[in-house]
């Protein structure tokens, strides 16, 4: 699923999803994000932070900080990573969309509840580190 999330195949993280929930109920932090960077990719931003949400809520008490560190990682990094697998004629689009429905996705995470502070201004500019 993680890889699926990096090149930008939201219908194969769905698949993988849908085998994957036959068999384990229970979704690991790079599941989850998985997850998220998929309805991210389908532009559904919202639904990305319900995902998330619901991760945070079913995860155990240990490992609830690494949710931060996950999330400032797919604001960092995921956006240039996703884009520069893309075809050339798709970035400008997916890089727009992204550059928009992440700073969504955030907002929609504190006004459920989940207040997790991470820094937008680290969002990725894919355009500038991408030739």
């Amino acid at each position: 699923m993680d890889f699926a999330a990096k090149v930008g195949d939201s219908q194969s993280i769905w698949h993988i999803n849908s085998l994957r929930g036959r068999s384990v109920k229970h979704y690991t932090l790079a599941t989850g994000f998985a997850c998220a960077k998929g309805s991210l990719l389908d532009r559904k931003p919202e639904n990305a932070a319900d995902k998330i949400k619901l991760l945070y809520e079913h995860l155990p008490d240990q490992k609830k900080p690494f949710v931060k560190d996950e999330l400032e990682k797919l604001i960092a990094g995921w956006p240039t990573e996703v884009v520069k697998r893309q075809k050339k004629d798709k970035r400008k689009e997916l890089e727009e969309a992204l550059m928009k429905d992440i700073p969504t996705m955030v907002d929609c995470l504190t006004k459920s509840g989940l207040d997790i502070p991470v820094e937008l201004d680290k969002l990725a500019t894919p355009q500038l580190q991408v030739a």
